[in-house]
């Protein structure tokens, strides 16, 4: 499937008369098919089955070659069937499963790595037989984003998968930008921190940011941003003069490493309308 097929022809003329070729294709001459050889466009599984002949003719006369037909069969493109979702881990080992389409076989299968974008790939194990199963130690890899392939081999063919993002992280995240900022005076804000790195929206609970106002713990609500790095508290009510305190900890990223506790603390003054 997807590769072009070439059918090629052996005639003499007894007479010395030039010789001219016809390809057809199930009964039908094909347009510019006119050489000893014959070249179809890449091919797909529709096509198996189709009826290849030629009609070589001289100045004596004609004669049509006998049937070849072709056959196509789908190609042993792997699919990472396992793990399904995307990856980011700390230090563990990745089982893998590689699965081929139904009906194909390869002679070996490999699963294979590389730095994200542009890093150079490497054989994660040994080749392994049906069903094609893998583990990739993530605690012997630096830090960083890698791409995960497999590769199956038939005959001198090779068919690669899609490549699976990889994470490899150990770092903890911090808060990286607090407004309004500790110790600062000002007006009744909306209260937000950046995070230095994505944080799992499944970790951003009440239990893990509180707000207390003059001391006293303050209704609230919370919302983590689109990307994953802003978290955006907003006091009910929200014109409550005094000192602000909010703690943070439990925010966890992808492959679950853990905020240290963190907390901050700041005025909100209360002005006097006039006129």
């Amino acid at each position: 499937e997807t590769r072009t097929a070439q059918f090629n022809v052996a005639a003499t003329s007894p007479d010395g008369s030039p010789l001219a070729y016809q390809w057809r294709r199930n009964g039908v001459d094909i347009g510019g098919a006119t050489g000893p050889s014959y070249t179809t466009p890449p091919t797909a599984l529709a096509d198996d089955g189709d009826e290849f002949t030629v009609r070589v003719s001289n100045a004596s006369g004609s004669t049509l070659s006998a049937i070849a037909v072709l056959h196509v069969t789908s190609a042993p493109v792997p699919v990472i069937a396992v793990p399904s979702g995307s990856i980011c881990t700390r230090d563990s080992a990745i089982a893998f499963r590689v699965d081929l389409p139904p009906a194909t076989s390869a002679d070996s299968v490999q699963l294979r790595r590389r730095p994200a974008p542009n890093g150079v790939c490497a054989t994660l194990g040994p080749d392994t037989p049906t069903p094609f199963e893998f583990s990739w130690n993530t605690a012997t890899e630096a830090e960083g984003d890698y791409l995960v392939s497999a590769r199956a081999t038939a005959g001198s063919d090779s068919f690669t998968s899609a490549e699976k993002p990889a994470r490899v992280d150990r770092t903890v995240p911090t808060i990286a930008a607090r407004n309004p900022a500790g110790g600062t005076q000002g007006e009744a804000p909306v209260i937000t921190f950046t995070m230095s790195e994505p944080v799992e929206a499944a970790s951003l609970v009440d239990a893990n940011v509180t707000l207390l106002i003059n001391g006293a713990p303050a209704a609230r609500t919370l919302a983590l941003g689109g990307d994953g790095l802003t978290v955006t508290i907003t006091p009910t009510p929200a014109n409550t003069a005094g000192t602000y305190q909010v703690s943070a900890q439990g925010l966890a990223d992808c492959a679950g490493n853990v905020m240290a506790p963190d907390s901050w603390s700041f005025e909100v003054l209360s002005f006097l309308q006039f006129g």
